[in-house]
């Protein structure tokens, strides 16, 4: 909307390695290649199939993950970091009663990731620890044709930290200085305190059916919902005494997912295709609590919604796995921000200004492959495999900023064109001890992003006086599993 904030930079970027507040799949190691499958227009849905019912002993695993996900280093010096580790215990049950057979997979896991960014080079620092905790539970049943499950998964994130504002924006129009950003560090203070609760619940339900001899026909429902309660404290000292004081912002979310798989299978699992359609919807309010009618009783919303579908398929052959697909999307936002009484001018007038926009024309497009082999090597069972996608972002974004005394701001109405790249390495080894099996997988997430419009609408800084570096997006995992 202003020119304040807005600068230059390349025009290729390093897109980061994990996207940390996209905290609807903020999950474990395995869980991070689902969270860019996710990103890409690709979301994953896993269920018991009939080919599992093979499974007839009980196993048990034990999992320990240790993530590095993302560092960036300024001259050689650690300035923003994310990892996190996590245990997580799985059991599969197998059990025939009377005519028919069941499954069921249990599994519970406890999550601990960090964000720090305290030496970068930014107006905003803070270290974020994140706990999480979730449980996945899944039953099928089938008399040796058709198939039936249910399932659900939940998990609750919490975390509580201090948002530090080591500067606050300036502006070379002094107007803009005296009735807007000069009345900010009075209002807001130098640290905001947080205190996040994310919890997410959903609910599956699946079932497959024979087709004579031409394989199986099976269908999947996902219904998920997400709430989010936020809450930011802060202390006003500006010139307006009756906002002064210890004041709160209230964050409130809901967030909703419903995914429909359809797939046909051939026998032995040879090949499947599958058509998956799938909608988001995240809409967030505020609530401001204002001291009486002297302010904002709330400073904003955002309302967000995704439509796509995705068209995927596979092909095993002895050793071999190959799979490739296609996923197209529409994205939908619009927004609204106002900032709280600033202050009084002249000790008479308040001061306050608010912002709103969309995208309204946005899309995208993706493209998914994929390679995996197994072989034998040192007596231990090896499984490579290798996963590109591509995304291009279509986005035409609006806005236009509401300022008082005069002010003026240029409205936006630009496109915002990305296409995003992601190379997913991953080495699976397990050797077996009689009714042990011990594994270890490593990860590697190589990703990449760059701008293909060429608005002067930019969200990035480099300073080209200092030399950037960037790590991360791996994973190890060890395994250790037991047949009852």
């Amino acid at each position: 909307m202003s020119n304040i904030g807005i600068k230059t930079v390349g025009r290729s970027l390093l897109f980061p390695t994990v996207l940390f507040c996209w905290v609807v799949r903020l999950q474990s190691a395995d869980l991070w290649s689902e969270l860019f499958s996710d990103l890409f227009g690709f979301p994953e849905v896993t269920v018991i199939r009939f080919c599992d019912f093979q499974q007839t002993t009980p196993v048990f695993d034990l999992t320990a993950t240790c993530d590095d996900l993302f560092t960036k280093k300024i001259t050689r010096r650690d300035v923003l970091g994310i990892n996190g580790y996590q245990t997580r215990f799985a059991l599969n049950y197998p059990k025939r009663f009377r005519e028919r057979q069941h499954l069921a997979r249990l599994e519970l896991a406890d999550d601990a990731y960090r964000f720090t960014n305290r030496r970068d080079l930014t107006m905003l620092s803070a270290q974020v620890p994140v706990y999480l905790n979730e449980y996945r539970l899944q039953w099928a049943t089938t008399t040796g044709k058709g198939l039936f499950g249910i399932g659900g998964t939940g998990w609750r994130a919490a975390t509580v930290f201090d948002l530090r504002i080591k500067r606050f924006p300036t502006s070379p129009d002094l107007a803009m200085n005296l009735f807007f950003l000069d009345h900010l560090p009075g209002t807001f203070g130098d640290e905001l305190h947080h205190h996040l609760d994310l919890n997410r619940q959903m609910l599956l339900l699946w079932g497959s059916t024979p087709i004579v001899d031409h394989g199986r026909f099976g269908l999947a429902v996902t219904l998920a919902r997400l709430t989010q309660a936020w809450a930011i404290r802060y202390t006003n000292q500006n010139n307006y005494a009756a906002l002064n004081g210890r004041r709160r912002l209230d964050v409130p979310a809901d967030g909703t997912t419903q995914l429909v798989k359809l797939w046909w299978e051939n026998p032995g699992d040879r090949a499947q295709i599958s058509l998956t359609f799938y909608r988001n919807r995240y809409a967030l309010e505020t609530a401001n609590h204002p001291p009486g009618m002297i302010d904002y009783a709330s400073l904003g919303f955002l309302d967000w919604s995704r439509i796509g579908v995705r068209l995927d398929g596979y092909w095993r052959r002895e050793r071999w796995r190959l799979q490739g697909g296609l996923s197209c999307a529409k994205y939908d936002l619009d927004f609204e921000v106002n900032t709280p009484v600033l202050g009084l001018m002249g000790g008479i007038l308040p001061i306050a200004h608010s912002m709103e926009g969309d995208f309204k024309r946005g899309g995208s497009f993706g493209q998914q492959a994929a390679a995996q082999t197994t072989f034998r090597w040192l007596n231990c069972e090896h499984t490579p495999s290798l996963q590109f996608s591509h995304t291009t972002y279509r986005l035409w974004i609006r806005g236009e900023a509401h300022l008082e005394f005069g002010l003026y701001s240029r409205p936006l109405d630009y496109p915002f064109d990305y296409e995003l790249y992601l190379l997913n390495c991953d080495w699976h080894a397990e050797r077996r001890f009689g009714r042990w099996t011990i594994a270890y997988t490593f990860r590697q997430l190589l990703p990449y992003g760059r701008r293909l419009d060429a608005s002067p609408l930019q969200f990035f800084e480099r300073r080209p006086d200092l030399r950037y570096q960037y790590r991360g997006g791996q994973s190890h995992q060890l395994a250790l599993s037991y047949k009852l």
